[in-house]
């Protein structure tokens, strides 16, 4: 394992590795983070709504706005890295994230849920609500929009968490804390790779489209965030098992 992903940490396709408690990846001021395996790095918006403990990034929102309106901090890829080129969720792939739930209470609706990880805009990614966990893949058939989305319940609020997706072929599989929480056959058509993508905004940790306006919705997160890990492979169950094996120590006691 190179140590630029961390001791024991699977590094076989992986195409991406952000860890806020490594100064190689975020030195601990400023608005630059950096990927460690690769060129897709980070820059943190609104840094007033942040704070650093030394090892994860807490991710706050202004809960005074509207939710068109509403405001938090964020990290913004650079465009111009590798992600761009791997059509990325539209192959196999693991998305796997460290961070904890500050409050899992948005503002209602219409926005039911928080962006978690969202890869090519407003569309795929990981999400929470008070209740869940769900993982999205939108798509394009040649005439309409095709999305597909699967779930597992979850209400734990302030504690740290695992969460990891595979997609295997036409198969998804959602784990958390190492373990295996559902799994389902992708049914909607995956052709197109790009679904109304704004050009500056491939891949956001903390919230979605981030565009203000009286029909768009930010869905932004109030989490604590650490680690964020991307594969240009499915991981097995035994690999999602390392890698929480390998981290867990930082975060659960």
């Amino acid at each position: 394992m190179g140590a630029s992903a961390g001791p024991d940490v699977i590094d076989t396709g992986l195409v991406l590795a952000l860890d806020a408690g490594d100064t190689n990846s975020y030195s601990g001021s400023g608005t630059n983070v950096n990927d460690l395996v690769g060129s897709t790095n980070f820059t943190l918006v609104n840094p007033s709504y942040y704070s650093y403990d030394g090892t994860s990034m807490s991710l706050d929102i202004d809960k005074t706005l509207s939710p068109a309106t509403e405001t938090g901090g964020y990290l913004d890829a650079d465009t111009s890295g590798d992600l761009t080129a791997l059509n990325y969720l539209h192959n196999d792939h693991t998305t796997e994230i460290w961070f904890r739930a500050d409050d899992r209470d948005p503002y209602g609706s219409p926005e039911t849920q928080s962006a978690l990880v969202i890869y090519r805009g407003f569309h795929s990614g990981w999400y929470f609500s008070k209740t869940a966990y769900s993982y999205t893949i939108w798509g394009n058939d040649g005439t309409s929009n095709q999305v597909n989305t699967w779930n597992f319940s979850d209400t734990e609020e302030g504690v740290w968490t695992q969460l990891v997706a595979v997609r295997n072929g036409s198969n998804i599989k959602l784990y958390k804390n190492g373990i295996e929480k559902t799994s389902a056959t992708i049914t909607a058509s995956l052709l197109a790779a790009n679904v109304s993508t704004p050009s500056t905004n491939d891949l956001r940790v903390g919230t979605a489209h981030g565009n203000d306006g009286a029909s768009d919705y930010n869905w932004f997160s109030d989490i604590t965030f650490s680690n964020l890990r991307m594969y240009k492979k499915a991981l097995t169950a035994s690999e999602i098992q390392q890698n929480y094996n390998a981290l867990k120590s930082r975060f659960i006691t």
